[in-house]
């Protein structure tokens, strides 16, 4: 059985990758004295993509709203690192299949196969070929990671900013 906290891990991962998608910047990745648009607004963005796969404006406060379980997954300052794709559908569909979280689940479901491809969680999980990698800077290879990693760093540390921390 998946433990919670792999499961929170999974839906920071996931949250996180989708805000990116749509156009995001994560904290780590900004410059001080710079404006960005919010995360709503990214998603709202890219509403007419999101509806080719069911989600609607109204779906998008399950994710940037206050009904988000974003926000009771930790620290956003800091990424949450990776974890193999197919573990994080299993973990989405454990936990959205909770009493508590099935107004949530269509939503998420739509919102997953937007980002993978993949029409259902269990597609993605009993899928041996599957080894992509879930973060919240999106979904990929391991040397996907890495390589923004190593950018975004020297990208920072070269112009004087030693705030970010890489992952």
């Amino acid at each position: 059985m998946v433990n919670e906290l792999v499961q929170t891990h999974a839906i920071k991962c996931f949250i996180g990758a989708l805000y990116f998608r749509c156009g995001f910047q994560h904290r780590w990745y900004r410059r001080p004295g710079k404006s960005y648009p919010t995360r709503l607004e990214c998603l709202l963005s890219k509403i007419s993509e999101l509806q080719k796969f069911g989600l609607t404006e109204s779906d998008l406060e399950f994710f940037a709203g206050p009904q988000s379980p974003y926000w009771i997954c930790g620290n956003e300052i800091y990424p949450a690192g990776t974890m193999k794709l197919r573990e994080a559908a299993l973990s989405l569909e454990i936990w959205s299949n909770k009493p508590e979280y099935k107004e949530l689940n269509g939503a998420f479901l739509a919102a997953f196969h937007y980002m993978t491809g993949y029409e259902t969680y269990e597609a993605c999980y009993t899928n041996d070929d599957e080894k992509r990698i879930i973060a919240e800077d999106g979904i990929g290879d391991e040397r996907d990671f890495t390589i923004e990693t190593e950018k975004a760093w020297r990208e920072r540390t070269e112009g004087g900013f030693k705030y970010w921390v890489p992952f």
